[in-house]
């Protein structure tokens, strides 16, 4: 009598030459897949790291500028206060409207943080602007001690005021830009790890599927 295999010893023990040879495509494919979101999700960080420390280096440059305008303003007033000349006048009007764009940029590019300090220094500014105007209108109606004892007392005050203000946004400004690029070099360095990581682990991983195919052959 012919013996029939039953179901059970009818199974293959193990996996086929062409189950196999799938199985590692897949695998392989797995690999490359993982790979490449491993280096998008990279460089991804990375691009975030380096965007911030380009909006923290506008900022700081917005600040500086601000600030540098602000002075020249503050020239023009001992200028005009000394001279009386009228071109000081001309020269402080575009000045105004540089520092006023300044400020702008500035409050554009801040961070949640920063946004307080600028607008305190801006606040601090348009006073200092209200003051000058009162200052050059009493220097002009022929009344010059007193708007020059203005540009000693409350004027100075009000200019030292922005001053500060404009000081530590510049500080601000500073401290974020140097922890953002610190940021992209040390993901930099961190995303080299992981990719060469990887990069054997995937190394050791094919070796053993090669091996694990090979076998069957």
């Amino acid at each position: 009598m012919t013996n029939v295999p039953s179901p059970e010893s009818a199974r293959p023990t193990e996996f086929t030459l062409d189950l196999k040879v799938v199985a590692a495509v897949v695998s392989l494919i797995v690999l490359l897949v993982v790979a490449v979101a491993i280096a998008i999700a990279l460089v991804i960080t990375i691009g975030s790291n380096a965007n911030l420390a380009e909006r923290q280096a506008r900022f700081t440059d917005a600040v500086k500028a601000a600030a540098l305008h602000a002075k020249g303003l503050a020239n023009d007033e001992r200028g005009f206060l000394i001279s009386g000349n009228d071109e000081f006048l001309n020269q402080m009007d575009g000045r105004i409207d540089l520092a006023r764009a300044a400020f702008d940029a500035a409050e554009q590019s801040a961070s949640p943080d920063q946004r307080g300090t600028v607008a305190n220094a801006r606040e601090a500014f348009e006073r200092w602007l209200d003051g000058l105007n009162t200052e050059i209108a009493v220097y002009q109606s022929g009344d010059t001690e007193s708007a020059i004892e203005s540009s000693l007392g409350p004027s100075r005050s009000l200019r030292k005021t922005y001053e500060g203000w404009l000081a530590d946004a510049t500080s601000l400004g500073t401290a974020a830009f140097q922890d953002a690029t610190s940021a992209v070099a040390t993901a930099a360095v961190v995303s080299v790890m992981i990719l060469v990581g990887y990069l054997l682990v995937a190394v050791i991983v094919g070796m053993f599927i090669a091996l694990w195919v090979i076998r069957t052959v």
